[in-house]
């Protein structure tokens, strides 16, 4: 039986891949000169943290950790500038009556919690956990299994809720059940 949900933030509770994809590019172009074509981004790069992206197109050193400062502050400034989503807060609080939920993010957990704040749902969550909680960011199961060991959950009663094809496979590596959303508007 269900008993815990865990929601990956992005693209699930708020759509913050365009976000994410939009200061990662504009950092990198800023920092480092460079430009990724919306192919490579989308087929390559999506779902991965800042780091990962930066050494799969071969930035390293000096310039990853000043693109990767540069698109922090630029994510802090577009994410405080989310509001309130009266809807989203009606389901999770009709769901948080018979489930522990919980949240999960590619992001920092910084983000993680300026986001859940400002939609104003942060008070249902369990707990939230961003990518700089765990050693390995997904598809690693690490995330998932630190929702899971604050409730009696084993992975047969849980269900990850995930849009990415990375949060596909953290979900295949966790042994969970697993439900796929395209975005934040198929979650009714």
């Amino acid at each position: 039986m269900i008993t815990t949900l865990i929601f990956n933030l992005d693209g699930i509770l708020i759509d913050l891949c365009k976000i994410h994809k939009k200061v990662f590019c504009e950092a990198l172009l800023r920092i480092g000169g460079l430009s990724v074509s919306t192919y490579c981004y989308d087929n390559y790069l999506e779902g991965l943290p800042t780091r990962t992206k930066l050494q799969k197109i071969g930035i390293n050193g000096r310039t990853a950790i000043d693109v990767e400062d540069l698109k922090q502050n630029l994510t802090l400034e577009e994410i405080k500038k989310i509001q309130e989503d009266i809807q989203l807060r009606e389901i999770l609080l009709e769901l948080s009556n018979d489930f522990d939920l919980f949240c999960v993010s590619d992001s920092i957990n910084k983000t993680t919690e300026i986001v859940l704040k400002n939609l104003n749902i942060i008070d249902l969550f369990q707990a939230y956990y961003g990518n700089d909680n765990v050693f390995c960011s997904k598809p690693s199961p690490e995330i998932y299994l630190k929702c899971m060991v604050q409730t009696p959950a084993m992975p047969e009663d849980t269900l990850g809720i995930e849009s990415s094809l990375v949060g596909q496979e953290t979900i295949k590596n966790v042994g969970c059940h697993g439900l796929v959303l395209k975005n934040r508007e198929e979650l009714t």
